[in-house]
């Protein structure tokens, strides 16, 4: 009887102890997530000001034209990010802002659109149909992207 009364103790405790475990997994993955992406913003941007222009359009997974030397040295552009999906640089494709850092589904699994919305709201205003941080609802690879830059009529130039 002793034993049975511990073992549903126990259950108990793990019961709430796992959800709260998984929560502060997702959240780190977030955070992480978050930083990586900040710091690849100002990759580009830094290569806007020395370059007077962004790297050509690439593949998810595939470093963009010159950023190689902009990137940090421990980060890996082919990598999966915390947050599942691959890497991406947007450049003037057809229905998403002309430059943007996104994560392409397409190359691997992405977190549920829950964990992006926190990713929203720690970045920019929590909703993922505007601002900065955005979905694209209308893509079927279901690219969650940062714009770096809206239109096209940019001091930088031309969609290539």
């Amino acid at each position: 009887m002793e034993i049975m009364g511990a073992v549903g103790i126990v259950a108990l405790i793990l019961a709430v102890a796992i959800p709260s475990f998984n929560m502060m997994r997702r959240d780190a993955r977030v955070s992480q997530f978050t930083d990586t992406l900040e710091t690849l913003q100002g990759c580009f941007q830094e290569h806007v000001a020395i370059n007077r222009g962004y790297p050509a359009d690439a593949s998810p997974g595939v470093v963009p034209g010159t950023m190689d030397k902009f990137l940090p040295r421990r980060f890996s552009w082919a990598e999966e990010t915390p947050l599942g999906g691959h890497w991406n640089w947007d450049l003037g494709c057809p229905g998403i802002p002309y430059a943007a850092i996104s994560v392409s589904s397409a190359a691997g699994a992405v977190e549920d659109i829950g964990t992006f919305e926190k990713v929203d709201v720690r970045i920019d205003d929590g909703d993922l149909t505007t601002g900065s941080f955005r979905r694209n609802l209308g893509d079927p690879e279901r690219r969650y992207f940062l714009v770096l830059q809206e239109n096209t009529n940019s001091p930088w130039g031309q969609v290539p």
